[in-house]
């Protein structure tokens, strides 16, 4: 593995997004590769981990969702730049922010855009979500509060 980025445990598996354009699975309690799936890019956003399928962000301009248990792509998302955030999933949104500027809201279930917004500067903060309300930081030196 070149470079590991975001790394994330769910069910006894280890997640880890790498800089040789790979998102690797490995089982926890003795390290042995499960399997490993090409990215298409670098994977330096966080991975977040719901209802089976494992989401990231790559260097690649997208935004992926994978299978956790077999590594098959489930759907990609295009964006405009490298796409550095950590990935949150909440109330089956997917929030994604980048160096192009902007928070992307992208449903679940099949990737398609929700909303978008434009930050002052890139977005590489994890968006955290309370209730309707999701709360990112920016490199503008803002704090931006999306519903």
């Amino acid at each position: 593995m070149g470079g590991a980025t975001g790394v994330t445990v769910a069910r006894g598996v280890v997640y880890v997004g790498s800089g040789d354009g790979k998102l690797y699975a490995v089982r926890a309690a003795d390290g042995s590769k499960l399997w490993a799936s090409s990215a298409g890019g670098a994977v330096e956003s966080g991975i977040a981990v719901a209802d089976g399928v494992v989401y990231l962000g790559t260097n690649g301009n997208t935004v992926l969702a994978v299978r956790a248990g077999s590594g098959r792509q489930a759907w990609q998302a295009s964006t405009d730049g490298p796409v550095t955030s950590g990935i949150t999933v909440a109330r089956g949104i997917v929030y994604a922010g980048g160096n192009d500027y902007v928070v992307r809201a992208l449903r679940a279930s099949d990737g398609g855009p929700l909303w978008q917004f434009a930050a002052g500067g890139p977005v590489e903060s994890q968006i955290a979500v309370a209730g309707r309300t999701g709360y990112v930081g920016s490199n503008d030196f803002r704090v931006y509060a999306l519903r």
